[in-house]
């Protein structure tokens, strides 16, 4: 029988104006990214309804730009010897592959466990835990398997090698999250208390895994289709990739801990998110008696911990200053990689991107 959504997402237009030079090419992409999804559930999920409605919600993160993608092709434009059409087309293929890699990863990561009854991503939302769970796990493949059919229209060995190897880990790099969301949720049991909180040095080595690696490497193969094989070029546009992603992920972070510890009550998230953000981390890294605290709440599953506590614990370190500064710090690595590029033209553009990270505009 036909399922039908309970709920049908609006659908809205992407914010391109911002960039100009690609506007046209992000939204054919994003486009073609929606065909590719529809494909997916036209073919293994007969009688689901009312997909179109749902894909932009999905593959946009709320209407935002895909910041991925207008970082590989601002690399691209800005690295580019000549006006090769060839050159232009590798560069927006790429940029559609690391968008598909990352909606992959997305839909992946929100797979709910089993009796789950909150959580998720749109398709649990509009059409219930069960089918949204086969919805989402048919969905993610089918775009990993389209990102494995574009790398191989490159022809060039070392570029599919370092995107099949940034997919690996930016595996890797999801299990680690999932393992630190589920010791931080783990009230009795599992994990020892000293770990519920992780140290900063676990959560760089889990967002360079999931989040900053992909980026990096896709902004090193920009600089390998336009023509630079050897020389600094490469080494600085990874460098930007990576920089400009942990800028990126340490706001989306600060983001994810004020909705959690926004207005009164108990911190009653049962998947502790809350716990793996960076101004938690921080404030937890600098204070032994935060840490602690924090712990003690995390073993009564946040219900013993009011959200007015938990911002005082925070602010009291510095927490959010910390995640503040450690954006700005990671921005600045990555506007200064952006004056060895050899097109002064596109620098503006780039300069643009990064201001639009740390003003989480985009």
């Amino acid at each position: 029988h036909q399922v039908t959504p309970t709920t049908r997402p609006k659908t809205t237009a992407l914010p391109v104006a911002k960039f100009p030079s690609i506007a046209d090419e992000l939204e054919n992409m994003q486009r073609r990214i929606n065909q590719r999804l529809e494909q997916a559930l036209d073919r293994g999920a007969a009688g689901i309804s009312g997909v179109d409605s749902l894909l932009q919600d999905l593959t946009t993160e709320q209407n935002r730009l895909p910041f991925r993608a207008v970082a590989v092709m601002l690399v691209g434009r800005a690295l580019k010897k000549t006006e090769d059409r060839r050159s232009q087309t590798q560069h927006r293929l790429l940029a559609e592959i690391v968008e598909m890699m990352h909606t992959a990863q997305n839909i992946h990561e929100t797979v709910l466990d089993a009796g789950a009854a909150t959580g998720g991503n749109v398709f649990h939302r509009s059409y219930g835990p069960e089918v949204g769970n086969k919805v989402s796990v048919l969905a993610g493949d089918y775009l990993l398997a389209q990102c494995s059919v574009g790398l191989g229209q490159f022809g060039r060995i070392e570029v599919v090698e370092r995107m099949g190897e940034a997919l690996q880990t930016m595996v890797h790099g999801s299990l680690l999250k999932s393992e630190a969301l589920s010791s931080s949720s783990s009230g009795t049991g599992g994990a020892s208390s000293s770990s519920r909180v992780p140290s900063s040095a676990a959560y760089e080595e889990q967002i360079s895994l999931r989040t900053c690696s992909l980026l990096s490497d896709a902004c090193t193969c920009a600089a390998l289709l336009a023509g630079h094989d050897d020389g600094p070029l490469p080494d600085a546009a990874g460098r930007f990739g990576y920089e400009l992603a942990a800028a990126y992920q340490g706001l989306r972070d600060l983001a994810l801990y004020e909705r959690s510890t926004a207005g009164s009550g108990t911190v009653d998230d049962s998947s502790a998110a809350w716990a793996n953000t960076l101004p938690v981390i921080l404030a937890a890294e600098a204070s032994p008696d935060t840490r602690v605290a924090l712990e003690r709440a995390l073993l009564h599953g946040g219900e013993s911990l009011r959200r007015a506590d938990l911002r005082d614990l925070v602010d009291a370190q510095d927490g959010r200053d910390r995640a503040v500064t450690f954006a700005n710090n990671c921005a600045l690595q990555a506007a200064n990689c952006i004056h060895a590029f050899p097109s002064a033209d596109d620098h503006a553009a780039l300069d643009l991107l990064v201001r639009s990270v740390l003003d989480r505009s985009i």
